[in-house]
């Protein structure tokens, strides 16, 4: 059985019905479109999220006061935990390297004739190191302006947009609540979380003043804290959870009235939710494939009506049942890569076209372009084996006389 003749007379055959083969090849074009778009747009999305999530710090943690329902119900912040809460963690966790406390408040900040509704955030000044967020200009406040309690901010670069447009902001003064706050750094660009939040529509000072002279409470909103080791995330995340509960007096059968996450409990999130949407778009893909397998198999069917006699002349003259069944088993896995190839084609064009216009990295893996390529080839092999089967089936004799 000679398979490169074999695969002349598949294509000779396939030449002859050009149109055809195209508009059979449809379904399976679109399949592989789906699957490539898919993948290369999912693993672009998947690494977008990975370089926001990394964004949010070094093995970071973060302790917010009160539990989700509280916050879903629209109670506002939370200010259950306390200095102690904070105190204790730090003595007891000896794997956290860096813990800042939070409090945050939404205000209005003004300056000269601009104003700007952000979020003011209180924190220590521990807090660039544990979020890794470097300084685009000036410098963050240090740890003396938080024990004094001093009226200077950092500002995030779409709020020094805001309020000084392009001039210089560092060593002027803006007020929020008529308190007057003298900026001293401008934060670099963080851009946006995968929530759609603006990282960068923040103002931050220290911790003491704005709990004291902004929000006007005792407490803390939040504790964001950084772990030495990325292994010992769940144990500490364990630890943690373990210490405020007992801090708190809370029993056995209390909920927490606090929330606990960490980096990794949002980056598994996210993997979850992107194995999901994937999911349902390869089932999606897959029924492409479906309908263009039975495409496949259809005009296959006819293919074999059509060339009864030509496949009588072909037995009549030596050819085996394998050999028949080769050629035509050969011809449907040719259409079927044909349109795997034409389909690879379009599907890393529209994958390149919807990463401009999203603005996200597009991935095309090898693992993409080998299952897309490899399904195709087994819609044809599983989808073209029962007409060839029932083309080396046919009677040379009843053949040669069919009309």
């Amino acid at each position: 059985m000679n398979i490169s003749l074999l695969l002349r007379a598949s294509f000779r055959s396939l030449r002859k019905h050009k149109t055809r083969s195209l508009l059979t090849t449809l379904g399976i074009i679109i399949g592989v479109v789906s699957i490539i778009s898919v993948m290369s747009i999912g693993e672009g999305a998947k690494h977008r999220v990975k370089k926001q999530i990394e964004g949010l710090g070094t093995n970071f943690i973060i302790l917010i006061a009160g539990d989700p329902k509280h916050r879903l119900q629209g109670q506002g912040m939370s200010t259950s935990l306390k200095d102690h809460d904070f105190k204790t963690i730090m003595d007891q966790c000896e794997d956290i390297s860096l813990a800042s406390p939070g409090v945050n408040k939404s205000v209005s900040c003004v300056s000269g004739n601009e104003n700007w509704r952000t979020m003011a955030t209180g924190v220590s000044e521990n807090y660039p190191e544990i979020r890794q967020w470097g300084m685009a200009e000036g410098e963050f406040f240090t740890k003396q302006d938080v024990k004094s309690g001093n009226k200077v901010a950092v500002l995030g670069k779409t709020v020094r947009e805001h309020l000084f447009g392009n001039g210089d902001a560092l060593g002027k003064s803006f007020r929020i609540k008529g308190l007057p706050f003298k900026v001293i750094g401008v934060l670099s660009e963080k851009g946006k979380l995968p929530n759609g939040m603006d990282q960068d529509d923040m103002i931050f000072a220290p911790f003491t003043t704005v709990q004291r002279k902004i929000v006007g409470i005792h407490g803390m909103g939040a504790i964001i804290m950084s772990v030495n080791d990325s292994e010992k995330m769940d144990s500490v995340s364990r630890q943690i959870r373990s210490i405020v509960r007992q801090t708190h007096r809370l029993k056995q059968t209390d909920d927490d009235d606090f929330t606990l996450f960490s980096q990794k409990d949002i980056s598994e999130a996210a993997d979850a939710a992107s194995k999901i949407l994937n999911m349902l778009l390869m089932i999606i893909a897959s029924i492409s494939l479906l309908v263009g397998g039975i495409g496949i198999m259809n005009i296959m069917l006819v293919t074999v009506a059509e060339r009864t006699k030509e496949i009588g002349i072909r037995m009549a003259l030596g050819a085996t049942t394998d050999i028949i069944l080769t050629q035509f088993i050969l011809e449907a896995i040719t259409i079927c890569l044909f349109g795997g190839l034409l389909g690879l084609g379009i599907g890393v064009v529209i994958s390149k076209i919807v990463g401009l216009v999203l603005g996200w990295p597009i991935l095309i893996s090898t693992k993409a372009v080998i299952l897309s390529l490899s399904s195709s080839v087994l819609v044809g092999l599983f989808f073209g084996y029962y007409p060839a089967y029932k083309a080396s089936q046919l009677n040379p004799v009843e053949a040669l006389i069919e009309r």
